[in-house]
């Protein structure tokens, strides 16, 4: 069952485009939705055209690592340091320490309050007795 698999991992649930999105929506109810989208964007950076990747690294930077960025993210200062230097030469894997971070930091937090959520019990709930539908 789809929904069901959301709770084996937080890979799991990354990955299904639907469980992201209800994940997102418990984010934004908890104030903490910058984790999630530098996820995401580190996840563009990665797949993105080599065309794209200096203005990509360029926006990541002023919206999630910068001094004061509008969704700054709480990482250690040893990976924050490394990954604005390596971003004076940005490539594909540049982001990987910091992704990594904040991965680990939304498996071991954020998921598991995301579980336990009334968000994630209602869609639990409704997959395992969906609405009849009627066809008529």
């Amino acid at each position: 069952m789809r929904v069901e698999r959301w709770s084996f991992s937080l890979f799991e649930l990354l990955t299904d485009l639907r469980g992201r999105d209800d994940f997102k929506i418990f984010l934004k109810k908890e104030f903490s939705g910058e984790n999630l989208a530098f996820w995401e964007a580190a996840e563009e950076l990665k797949w993105g055209t080599a065309s794209s990747m200096t203005s990509k690294a360029e926006t990541i930077f002023k919206t999630f690592l910068a001094p004061g960025a509008p969704r700054w993210i709480n990482i250690d200062g040893r990976t924050m340091g490394l990954t604005v230097k390596g971003l004076d030469h940005p490539h594909r894997y540049v982001l990987e320490a910091a992704q990594t971070h904040v991965f680990m930091l939304m498996k071991k937090d954020t998921f598991f309050r995301y579980l336990k959520s009334p968000t994630y019990k209602d869609i639990q709930k409704k997959a395992l007795n969906p609405e009849p539908h009627n066809f008529r």
